[in-house]
Order: structure tokens, then sequence, then C-alpha cells
């Protein structure tokens, strides 16, 4: 330790412009606070991490195993982004690092009036404390940053020199974290809506989706352990071990490839599905992005649905990830929760809203003729579409058993209208004004076969049945869709 180093008070170095972009934070940020004080540990090649949470202190302790700070280190550690630092790509145990401007532990500030830590590194009887004044970095506008002083110091126990750790104490709440622990009763989220949850039930879901954690499926662990190959990452909230959760046990697409690549950018993905809306939260739906295995921003279908190329009806069905490898960690904002523009993203967003066109068009086409068959085992007719594309069905009526195929003809110059008979052939006319409407195609169909074999059978004479073939378009004009 040099006597320049063992200087106390301290203070942070930080870009006034920072601390502009913080003091505009609302309640719905405080995950993500969380998120990068957590992201660090990560950083610093813990294994473990423990979150406790007592709303009652008002007091949060994130304690983790990694290497721990001097205070050597922790004077660094005061110097926020544009400082000159050194950058690594990676931690000693393999780890891709994840952050870069030195912000994450300021990001808590706007939302507590002070934060202490502990920390010591291996092999040293120094552990460092320090006290940080958190709310007057936004208490007053004429006060000067750089003279918040950072007090603390240094102890000593020869008994801790093998352990190495960092203890995070954040205590009083400011407004912002009071409104998003305890939110005014005027929110009315949607239903299916992880917002209809507890808030921290809202916080483990978000630090779930943000964090590089294992996931719940132990294949997609197989797939996607580049980031943190030699180590595993726990993250544990008030005793509950936090996972990473998929919506979609069928996997439709990922990549051949150990990654697939867009100028700079390399990446990974999968897209999947259940066959079914994604509801439990509905916020799982669509693709998460990942940014060396963080997750950045919400998850986005890139406008497909609204601005981009129309509605889609089963894009609600799908999920998945994308993992940025390489290329866009210079394009992350100081948020880190969006990128800056770049022409090789603007391209990987077009490739994705390709694939989710694909695959929810593929869905909704094999969704409907699920529902055909199933229509046609339950011995109902409802969308001549699908019979169509299907090429031909079966049904019975009036106990006989027909080979149903459709074709088009001119219903105002032929005596049958709606339907022919060959046999045991049924041929139905698409472009019947009663069939547009698939609740009532079924009752038609069936209407007007009971009449073909009512004029077969000589019980109604052709004129009877024209007039009442007629009658029946006539009657049933409000059918028509």
């Amino acid at each position: 330790m040099t006597e320049q180093q063992n200087i106390w008070p301290k203070h942070i170095s930080v870009d006034k412009r920072i601390v502009r972009i913080l003091s505009a934070s609302t309640y719905d940020n405080f995950p993500n606070a969380l998120k990068e004080i957590i992201t660090n540990s990560y950083d610093a090649d813990a294994s473990t991490v423990e979150i406790k949470i007592n709303l009652k202190t008002e007091t949060i302790v994130i304690e983790d195993n990694g290497v721990g700070m001097s205070e050597s280190d922790f004077s660094l550690y005061l110097r926020i982004a544009g400082m000159k630092r050194e950058k690594k790509q990676k931690t000693d145990s393999g780890r891709f690092i994840v952050g870069q401007f030195g912000v994450g532990f300021l990001s808590v500030f706007p939302f507590f009036k002070n934060f202490s830590i502990e920390t010591k590194v291996k092999g040293s009887n120094e552990i460092l404390e320090a006290e940080i004044p958190c709310f007057l970095y936004f208490g007053s506008t004429s006060i000067d940053i750089s003279d918040i002083k950072v007090q603390g110091g240094l102890k000593y126990d020869k008994a801790k020199t093998n352990k190495n750790y960092t203890r995070i104490t954040l205590t009083g709440f400011t407004n912002l974290s009071k409104a998003f622990f305890f939110p005014p009763n005027k929110r009315k989220p949607r239903r299916n809506s992880i917002l209809n949850e507890t808030s921290l039930n809202i916080l483990k879901w978000r630090l779930s989706e943000d964090l590089p954690l294992k996931y719940i499926e132990s294949k997609l662990n197989n797939r996607f352990d580049k980031f943190s190959p030699n180590v595993p990452f726990t993250v544990i909230l008030n005793t509950e071990k936090l996972v990473r959760k998929t919506y979609g046990k069928i996997l439709l697409e990922t990549n051949k490839k150990d990654f697939d690549q867009i100028g700079k950018i390399k990446f990974r993905y999968f897209i999947c599905t259940n066959k079914e809306a994604i509801n439990e939260p509905y916020e799982g739906r669509y693709l998460k992005i990942r940014n060396l295995n963080v997750g950045v921003g919400d998850r986005t279908a890139f406008g497909l649905g609204t601005e981009v190329g129309g509605a889609r009806s089963r894009l609600h069905w799908l999920s998945g990830e994308i993992h940025i490898l390489e290329g866009m960690n210079n394009l992350i904002t100081t948020s880190r929760d969006k990128f800056n523009y770049n022409e090789d993203y603007e391209k990987l967003k077009d490739l994705f809203v390709q694939k989710l066109s694909f695959h929810s068009t593929k869905l909704e086409k094999e969704e409907e003729i699920r529902e055909l068959k199933d229509s046609v085992e339950n011995n109902r007719l409802k969308n001549i579409r699908l019979i169509e594309r299907l090429g031909s069905v079966e049904i019975e009526i009036e106990g006989k058993l027909y080979t149903v195929t459709v074709n088009n003809w001119n219903f105002e110059n032929d005596i049958f209208m709606a339907c022919k008979i060959n046999k045991n052939n049924l041929i139905i006319n698409r472009s019947y004004p009663l069939f547009k409407s698939i609740k009532y195609t079924d009752i038609f169909i069936k209407l007007h076969v009971m009449l073909i074999n009512q004029l077969s059978s000589e019980l109604l004479t052709e004129k009877s049945y024209s007039k009442i073939s007629k009658k029946i378009l006539d009657v049933y004009n409000d059918y028509i869709k």
C-alpha cells in the first residue's frame, strides 16, 4: 500500500452528464439498477450472490464471494465512466466481462440514501469499509459532485486472510424505491401481466430475465455455456434461488453453427413455442436480446405485428433469445437498456423480423389445419379455405360418408347454388355467399345436402328445390360476412 492510497475521505470522479442521466430514473428502473450491482459481482468472478431485502427497515444487502477489492482497486472503483482504466475482455475464470462504463454501482444511487461497502481480497488481512451518501448527489443542484466525501478506511482481521468477498448495504428508500415496492393502487395492468404480482415477485422475474443465470432447461445450458464456462453463477434472493425461465418447450429454430454473423456482430439464438399464447406472464412473449449473456431492454418483436408487416395472429405464441457474442458491446448505451444505431444491428433486426414472421405464419397455418381436423372429427365442416388447402376431407351427413372437395362456379347461374353431389363426392362452391361465415358454414352445407338428397329422392321437384335454395339465400342474407 502506498501512502497516497491510504487517504480518506475519498471522492467519486464522475461526469456530471451521467448524474443527469441517473436523475431521470423512474421507479421502473429499480430492477435494472440492482441488476448492475449483481453484474459487478459476476465480473468479479463470484460464484454466489446473496440478496437480502428487508422492506420494514428499508435495507438491501448484496453479498458475493467474488475476488473483492483492495484499497487501490476501490480507488479505481470510484473513477466513473470516461476515466482511463484497464480494459479486459475476460475474467480470470474465462467469463466475458460485461461492465465497461464503470457506472454499475452508481445506478442504485437514485433509489437509496446511503451506500456502504465492505470488501477484501484473498491473501490479505486488510478489510476495506466505506460509506457513500447517495442522497447528496441528487439533493442539491448547486453542490459540486467532487466535494462529496466518501468516508471509510481499513480494518484488519488475520482470521479472514484467506477469504474474499464484497458486501454492499443499501439503506433508506428514496421516493423512487418506495414507489417500486409500494406502488399506488392507480396502476391497472393488463391481464396475465407480471405487474399483477407483488413488487418482490416482479423484481425476481426481472432479475431472472436479465442476469446471466442458468436456464431451467438443461439443453439450453449446454448450448449457451460460452459466457461463464468454468464457474457457475448463482443468485439467491431472500433464500430463493433465481433461474432463467423459458416460455416454450418446442424448439422451432436455433443457429446450426457455433454462431451466426452479420458484419461484425456474432450471435446465437433460439426461437421456441408451446403452440399456445404465452400468458404466464405475457411479458415472456417475443425475443430477449442478451449482450454477453446479460439482458438488454424488454423482449421485442422488432415492430412485427404493429408498424412492420401488419398483424400476426400467432406472433404471441413465440418466445426466444438472441445472444450477442461480439460486435455490440461498444454500441450499448450508458443506461444499458438499448443499443445505439448501427447498420449491422439494423440488418440483424430485419433478419429476426423475417424469422418471427415465418414462424408465426407457419404456426397459424398449422393451427388452422388442426382446427379443421378437430372439426371434421366432430363431424363439422367450418372452414372451406382449409378444406381446399388439405385437398379433401371425409365427413358423414345423414348416415352417408362423403369425400368433400372445394370448387368454384357461378352460383347465380346454376340450380345447385351451394353444393353438388356425385355419388359419394360432395363438392362445395367456394363462391356461395353463405359459406363466407365460418361460424355457420357447417349448418348451411348440411342444409343444402339435405335438400339435394330430397331432390334425388323425388321428394322435392326441381322447381321447388330451386325456389327453396333462393329463399335460403334471401332469408339468411344478414349471415353473409
